[in-house]
């Protein structure tokens, strides 16, 4: 124990430069009404003193530090629980905080309550929505405190991707994506308990991603990451059928319009799955999948084949079943040969017969005609 305090001798963890000094800082500069005006110096080594009390009760990884601490500042009333010598929370025992640092932490709890310090929050599950309908993201603030004075933007991965934005009290919508324009609406009905919900409309392949919910009160500002799943149901498979050059009878399944890729199945009658012989997906101009998966059969067969498209997202599926009954190709030309000759030499046959018989009947006649000529 006595080692690890020796080692955090002017160490800094690491989530003060990424996420909890600069924002705190920035606030801190921003207080009023008697709050602490702190310089860099005087709240690092407030912010450091926390840490090092956390880092004694906790015992754990700087990342497990930091995630305790992110908490008690997200959580007024934790924070001056813990600022007053509470123990911190999983710790059985109660941690005074040196009186040295016991005013200063303090005036950063009152600094921190003045800035207004916040925590957005959203679903913890992707939200799905269906191609062409309606999808709405939900998003509030942890402390339910009103947000009609705040500036709350919406955006895809990129800051400058604004798919919505509020400031000023009223919406923004020069600013925002021409993908979005005229096809969002921020649902303000709860904003005054700090709950906003952005809806988009007439659901598109590209509105599939991540958003961010990012909330802003004077220089502080968070947000939250929120994950939206477009889905399409495509068409119901069709069949083809056709002999190749060898013989063989191929089958090709068909369907279009499904987003994201499908997963495609040939199911033989007893239920087992049938590799294909290939498979090809496509992606048109609009980003919808279309696929075309094929069979072949060498032997004779008389079965049902069912050809099943999946959408993984919907968990819904689209099926076509069809019968096949194939001869065997071989056997199949044989009989059909062998019966070909036999009736070309029965009909070769009838025909010669006939004609000889009229060769002599004409020939008989032509005798008889010459002798009563002669006897005349």
């Amino acid at each position: 124990m006595v080692s690890n305090s020796s080692h955090m001798q002017g160490e800094k963890p690491p989530c003060f430069s990424r996420q909890i000094y600069p924002g705190y800082l920035e606030s801190c500069k921003k207080c009023e009404d008697g709050a602490l005006q702190s310089s860099q110096e005087e709240t690092m080594n407030i912010l450091v003193g926390l840490f090092k009390i956390a880092k004694k009760n906790v015992l754990g990884s700087w990342q497990s530090v930091c995630s305790k601490f992110e908490f008690l500042i997200a959580s007024p009333s934790a924070a001056r629980a813990h600022i007053l010598g509470v123990a911190l929370p999983g710790s059985p025992k109660k941690q005074r905080v040196s009186p040295m640092y016991h005013g200063s932490l303090f005036s950063l709890y009152l600094c921190l309550q003045v800035a207004g310090a916040f925590q957005i929050q959203g679903p913890h599950e992707p939200v799905v929505a269906v191609l062409g309908g309606e999808a709405e993201l939900p998003c509030f603030l942890s402390s339910h405190q009103s947000a009609e004075n705040m500036q709350i933007s919406w955006s895809r991965s990129l800051s400058s991707q604004i798919v919505h934005l509020y400031k000023d009290g009223s919406d923004q919508p020069g600013e925002v994506m021409e993908e979005y324009s005229g096809r969002t609406k921020l649902v303000r009905d709860a904003i005054s308990k700090g709950i906003v919900v952005l809806r988009i409309l007439n659901i598109q392949t590209f509105d599939d991603g991540q958003y961010y919910c990012g909330f802003q009160h004077g220089s502080f500002y968070s947000d939250t990451l929120i994950e939206l799943k477009v889905a399409a149901l495509g068409s119901a498979p069709h069949f083809h059928m056709e002999v190749t050059e060898t013989r063989e009878t191929q089958l090709e399944c068909k369907s279009e319009g499904w987003f994201p890729k499908p997963k495609v199945q040939w199911i033989n009658s007893q239920g087992e799955e049938i590799p294909p012989v290939s498979e090809f997906q496509t992606q048109d101009q609009d980003g919808l999948f279309h696929v075309t998966t094929f069979l072949l059969f060498r032997d004779s067969a008389k079965a049902n084949t069912t050809c099943s498209i999946w959408n993984p997202i919907l968990n819904q599926k689209k099926e076509g079943q069809v019968s096949i009954a194939v001869a065997e190709p071989f056997i199949f030309h044989q009989v059909i040969t062998g019966g070909t000759v036999f009736l070309s030499l029965l009909i070769l046959s009838a025909v010669i017969a006939i004609g000889l018989h009229l060769y002599k009947k004409r020939q008989g006649a032509r005798k008889g005609k010459d002798i009563l000529l002669f006897n005349i």
